[in-house]
């Protein structure tokens, strides 16, 4: 026995089915865009937490070079300005131009390595202070061996004189 009315059901049926498929497949299209979304942008986010990481790594580096050139320009400072008589002392030149220049090489090697980067205003600065620090040192280093040469020679003048007025009776 068969139904009666079994074409209209069926064209209901299909009628049906059309428009459920028709309201499911721009939802199942979303939730597929959606998620291809979502995944473009999880990668994008994560290239750029890379990048944020290798920039902060790149600007703890140069703080820590920074920190040391300055550390050794205070040491080398310290050192040449020890408070010990000039006129006793030998100067310790030797020590301080090898320190001195191994800072000039320190800040020229990361000139170097800053060559082709984009400095903001404070690593500028820092920079700059280093090597206006380093000049001073030079400098400094160069006043302090003069001075001593020139203290030793009069020192050597006043030694000869006074041999010479031992030697002529004025001085016991």
């Amino acid at each position: 026995m068969k139904p009666v009315n079994s074409r209209e059901r069926r064209k209901a049926f299909m009628s049906f089915l059309f428009m459920f498929i028709l309201a499911i497949v721009p939802i199942c299209i979303s939730i597929y865009l959606f998620g291809r979304v979502d995944h473009a942008e999880n990668d994008f986010l994560r290239e750029k937490y890379r990048q944020s990481q290798q920039l902060q790594e790149v600007k703890y580096s140069e703080a820590r070079v920074y920190s040391s050139l300055n550390d050794e320009v205070i040491a080398v400072q310290n050192q040449i300005t020890q408070s010990q008589d000039v006129a006793t002392a030998r100067p310790e030149s030797g020590n301080i131009e090898s320190r001195i220049n191994a800072l000039n090489r320190s800040l020229r090697e990361l000139q170097g390595e800053l060559s082709g980067v984009k400095l903001n205003s404070t690593e500028a600065l820092m920079l700059e202070m280093i090597r206006s620090q380093a000049e001073s040192l030079e400098k400094m280093n160069s006043i302090y061996r003069d001075t001593y040469a020139r203290l030793r020679d009069e020192r050597d003048e006043v030694a000869k004189l006074k041999r010479r007025l031992e030697a002529s009776g004025i001085m016991h």
